[in-house]
């Protein structure tokens, strides 16, 4: 697997924020998991979490994704495939040089702070890195769980 470099996460970053931004149903977006700790390797996916009140809005439609400028970034969508983690549903886009991004889409009670759910609290206190957060609902919930 190629990997995906620091600068090639950041691009793709700044692509999906300005991708959020014109997403009415989206109300916040962040990076989660190895790259969001600092932690990738060479064969890390790149792991998205975003806030809707309508997940289901990113299954009924199902290729969405390929309207992303990927080829921007000389990447190529080849293939995806769609899981189920608890009340989180994920789209995991795989590329060319194999490799993967994981879209994740809960409601936005993900990011309740009474009570936190203790899955949405492993998942924060492993590593998020905030996108885009208009509504503030993942600052609430990361300076909340700092707390804690």
């Amino acid at each position: 697997m190629s990997g995906f470099t620091t600068l090639l996460v950041d691009r793709i970053l700044q692509m999906v924020e300005t991708w959020a931004k014109t997403q009415p149903e989206i109300y916040a977006a962040a990076l989660v998991g190895s790259w969001a700790r600092g932690q990738a390797k060479v064969d890390s996916d790149i792991d998205l979490m975003f806030l809707t009140p309508n997940p289901q809005l990113f299954f009924s439609t199902p290729d969405w994704f390929y309207y992303l400028p990927w080829h921007e970034l000389e990447l190529e969508v080849t293939d995806y495939y769609d899981r189920t983690y608890g009340v989180v549903k994920s789209r995991h886009i795989c590329f060319d040089r194999r490799q993967r991004i994981e879209f994740s889409f809960g409601y936005t009670n993900w990011a309740n702070i009474k009570p936190i759910d203790p899955g949405t609290c492993k998942v924060v206190s492993s590593g998020l890195r905030i996108i885009y957060d208009p509504h503030l609902l993942l600052t609430i919930l990361v300076t909340t769980i700092g707390r804690v």
